[in-house]
């Protein structure tokens, strides 16, 4: 789909403060705040929108996107604040959120699964366990560790530990 075939005519005019959700809300919260937002065109997997605060409509200075877990990510190249943002199209921070599922609810999460491949993996375990040996070379060598090089030591081994976690899942 291209640009132009993206561009929400009609987006703006619902949804404004004290209009509670818009007519034809899907439940996702990037819907919600792409029908409450003015010129929005997509590129790629992200929107671009006319923040409200913008007295000339000539740039789209507000980027929208959706993280996997579909919370909405908001950031105006112009300046104004996200709070401000949402406040001005009748939205709060917590709309930037889906719902979290109740323990009665029919919605059922697949396992998460790491965004890194195999090699990605064995490549940070690699740098990682480097990390380690050289800081137990140098303990075991008699050489001075710094507080630096004792908490890269550290964060090396917790980063070991949560690849191995996760590995296991």
């Amino acid at each position: 789909m291209n640009e132009s075939a993206r561009t929400m005519a009609g987006a703006g005019g619902a949804g404004r403060p004290g209009q509670g959700l818009t007519q034809h809300s899907t439940g996702r919260p990037i819907d919600e705040v792409l029908a409450r937002l003015d010129g929005v065109i997509q590129r790629g997997d992200e929107y671009r929108a006319f923040s409200p605060f913008q007295q000339r409509r000539r740039t789209r200075t507000l980027a929208i996107s959706e993280r996997e877990d579909g919370a909405v990510l908001l950031h105006d190249f112009g300046g104004a604040d996200t709070s401000a943002i949402l406040a001005a199209v009748g939205l709060e921070i917590r709309d930037l959120y889906p719902p979290k599922p109740s323990a009665s609810s029919p919605i059922r999460h697949e396992r998460w699964r790491p965004r890194i491949s195999p090699r990605e993996a064995f490549e940070l375990a690699s740098v990682e366990a480097w990390t380690v040996l050289m800081f137990g070379r140098r303990v075991v060598d008699g050489h001075e560790v710094s507080a630096d090089d004792y908490a890269r030591a550290r964060e090396a081994v917790a980063r070991l530990e949560r690849l191995r976690t996760e590995v296991e899942r």
